[in-house]
């Protein structure tokens, strides 16, 4: 059926398609790399059938751990994302919040509110910058 979603090629046309993007050599590479273990897409099912169900699914069942912490790996190195940070209920709800009153702040700056273009880019500048990097902006100025 043409257009089905494979997952079997799902996750190497994905990595095709960030690489694709304008990213630094160092994570092209180790994006290619972790796709280079991926089964190949090109291989049928069809030739394992005899010994497996679908060669995508063993494949992933044996490696998917190991895969994913190493895609974690990458992401954490270049991207500085993915971290397993185990954050406490309290954490987690301060979060929360926080996550709500940004939606909120959005929704406004959206309609049709009264604020300037220059509070309006300043708030849309600084909203999701850590508290340093708004501190270093300040000095800057």
């Amino acid at each position: 059926m043409a257009g089905s979603f494979s997952p079997k090629n799902a996750l190497a046309n994905e990595i095709n398609n960030l690489i694709k993007d304008r990213i630094d050599l160092e994570l092209k590479s180790a994006l290619k790399k972790l796709k280079d273990e991926l089964p190949d897409q090109n291989q049928t099912e069809e030739q394992f059938r005899p010994v497996f169900d679908s060669y995508f699914y063993f494949w992933w069942k044996i490696n998917s751990k190991d895969w994913a912490n190493k895609l974690r790996e990458v992401i954490i190195k270049h991207r500085d994302i993915g971290h397993n940070w185990q954050f406490i209920s309290s954490q987690i709800e301060l979060l929360e919040r926080y996550y709500d009153a940004n939606v909120i702040l959005i929704k406004c700056l959206r309609s049709d509110c009264f604020v300037t273009r220059e509070v309006r880019n300043k708030i849309e500048s600084e909203l999701f910058l850590p508290i340093a990097e708004i501190e270093k902006r300040k000095e800057q100025k």
